[in-house]
């Protein structure tokens, strides 16, 4: 019994369901047809409730010259022709020759005239802001009307936009700027719901630059609430002069000359700006960066430059960036990066930089908004060489970090000799740091080192070739370091207990052969000293002995006569002499002769 009402009570929603679709099919059906055959043939006739409605939905007097009614496939069409809009004095503040709507089906959801497209070709109007900041598009006010919408978020409401081969002229009463015109504007703007997309394309007065190209990529529902805005823009520039903008623009830099082209990127969140990003390629730059700086005049300038706000920080990079002064040597292309933020306990921040040249930038440096202390150190210290891969990472106050690392290349360094500090010139090597350990390699070749306070002469040259270096140093460990007793405490205690025994015995192999390396190293020096002693002594010997040759001769032979007739009688206290021959004669142990170098060292 159940399962009967049930399928009963499905089986009427189906037939309600199904009743509905085809009365809807037939009301639309029944509309489309009256469209077509009897309203819009006959739409000229209701010009003057047209216009009552367009007034109605723009908030100002609206007058139409003549109405045409057509068909774009399934949608209908309404071609107007010299339409002009009054402001609240009855005055034209805007006239359309031509005007194509295409009208759009959703206008039955929402109860009210939506369009699928709106073209104007031709226009003429002004957009004008006035000292309140007011905006007003050919008289008409953007604002919300009383239901909270405005003639603003009624475009929004349109499926698209084109407006073609327009003359707009901007007067901005605020700042006080002259009037802007651009010609030859084409505009399309698509909604689709919250999301727009927009492109306009226009030609500036030629003291201003070729073309202006401007799209953007948004998200909101009313113009009168910019907060709510979220998105991206692009804008480009053609061979404009960047100076003469600054009557409608504010620039973050004084800039009094540049000439060139220019991109710009821009990401907004919530109404506010949070990324950008600028491609210049600029000649004869002049600009002011500071109220009491000299001007910076650059020749070219040219790369990419972007500004980023972080959840807790800032980053400020460049790519290719390449600056020519003037005067003075240019800057290469370089890369670099800068980010910082957190808090003031729990600061952080990554600076890195592909090539580092201190000459063009100490060139430029007057020009450069750098505090005086920092100026003045600079001065004093006068660097010159370059870095390259230069990367410095820290935790904490950038003062007295925490944690950080840095490593860095650089190529013929210097800085000047300061009271306590050391000078250099000509340093070439790599640099690894941290707080718990540092690492530096040199290769430099014909290095210069300054010590005022040590040496009378200020510079001395450091020109010995790197290997030489090398091999001396590893001579002077092995001759010197593998000898000293404390490796040999060194081993010990760092060897575990059960392994001390071979630990000492290998440490001792090694300082043997380290001493063999010694001697070895300076047998050579001690040889021929030792060859000149002897032969100094020799020669004082044999000067002696040719004095007192005859004498020394008769004393030697009566000797030697009465040892071989007369025995010898041992001396008392003396050892037992040897035991005779075979022949019952014993000959006396010939005397040792002293050989010159050794035994008992004379002075040379």
């Amino acid at each position: 019994m159940g399962d009967l009402n049930v399928n009963s009570t499905m089986k009427r929603i189906w037939r309600a369901v199904e009743v509905a679709a085809w009365t809807a099919f037939f009301a639309f059906a029944v509309l489309l047809l009256a469209l077509r055959f009897w309203i819009l043939p006959r739409v000229a006739e209701h010009r003057e409730e047209i216009a009552v409605i367009a007034a109605r939905m723009i908030g100002q007097p609206v007058k139409i010259g003549g109405i045409e009614a057509g068909w774009l496939g399934l949608r209908p069409q309404l071609s107007l022709s010299n339409v002009r809009i009054l402001d609240n004095d009855g005055r034209d503040a805007l006239v359309l020759p031509a005007l194509d709507n295409v009208l759009s089906w959703s206008s039955l959801l929402h109860g009210e005239i939506r369009l699928s497209t709106l073209r104007i070709d031709r226009p003429r109007l002004t957009v004008r802001r006035d000292a309140a900041g007011e905006i007003y598009v050919a008289g008409l006010k953007l604002r919300s009307g009383a239901d909270g919408r405005g003639f603003s978020d009624w475009l929004l409401g349109h499926e698209e936009i084109v407006i073609r081969n327009a003359e707009i002229e901007w007067r901005d009463e605020k700042r006080g700027a002259p009037p802007l015109a651009l010609s030859a504007l084409n505009l399309r703007v698509r909604n689709a719901g919250d999301e727009h997309a927009i492109g306009l394309v226009a030609r500036p007065p030629a003291a201003l630059g070729s073309q202006l190209e401007l799209r953007a990529q948004l998200a909101g529902r009313t113009l009168t609430d910019p907060s709510a805005w979220s998105g991206k823009l692009y804008a480009e520039l053609g061979a404009t002069d960047l100076a003469a903008w600054r009557a409608w623009l504010d620039y973050p830099l004084d800039v009094r000359e540049a000439h060139g082209a220019l991109r710009l990127w821009a990401t907004l969140e919530a109404g506010a700006l949070t990324e950008a990003t600028a491609d210049v390629a600029l000649v004869q730059v002049l600009a002011l960066l500071g109220p009491e700086l000299p001007a910076l005049e650059l020749t070219t300038l040219q790369g990419r430059l972007q500004a980023r706000a972080l959840r807790d920080g800032y980053e400020l990079s460049a790519r290719g960036l390449t600056l020519v002064p003037v005067s003075g040597p240019p800057l290469q292309p370089t890369d670099f990066q800068v980010t910082w933020g957190g808090d003031a306990a729990e600061q952080h921040g990554v600076a890195a930089a592909r090539l580092i040249e201190f000459e063009p930038l100490l060139n430029i440096a007057g020009a450069l908004p750098l505090p005086a202390d920092v100026r003045a150190r600079i001065a004093e210290l006068g660097p010159s060489g370059r870095i390259s891969d230069a990367r410095l990472e820290w935790q904490g106050r950038f003062a007295s970090p925490q944690r950080f690392s840095a490593r860095a290349r650089f190529s013929d360094l210097g800085i000047n000799a300061l009271p306590g500090m050391p000078g250099f010139a000509g340093l070439s090597g790599t640099l690894e740091a941290s707080e718990k350990k540092g690492q530096l390699y040199l290769a430099s070749r014909k290095a210069e080192i300054e010590l005022p306070e040590v040496f009378p002469d200020a510079r001395i040259g450091l020109d010995t070739p790197t290997a030489t270096v090398v091999v001396a140093m590893m001579l002077l460990g092995a001759g010197l370091g593998l000898v000293m007793q404390v490796l040999v405490i060194a081993v010990q205690n760092t060897a575990p207990h059960g392994d001390l025994g071979v630990a000492t015995s290998s440490s001792m192999l090694f300082r043997l052969v380290g001493g063999s390396i010694g001697t070895a190293v300076s047998r050579r020096p001690r040889d021929a000293a030792m060859a000149r002693c002897a032969s100094a002594a020799s020669s004082r010997r044999n000067a002696s002995g040719n004095r007192t040759r005859g004498t020394g001769a008769r004393a030697t032979s009566s000797a030697a006569a009465t040892a071989r007739t007369s025995p010898r009688r041992p001396r008392r206290g003396s050892p037992p002499s040897r035991p005779r021959g075979p022949r019952g004669r014993g000959r006396a142990p010939p005397r040792r002769r002293r050989v010159p170098g050794r035994g008992r060292r004379r002075p040379c």
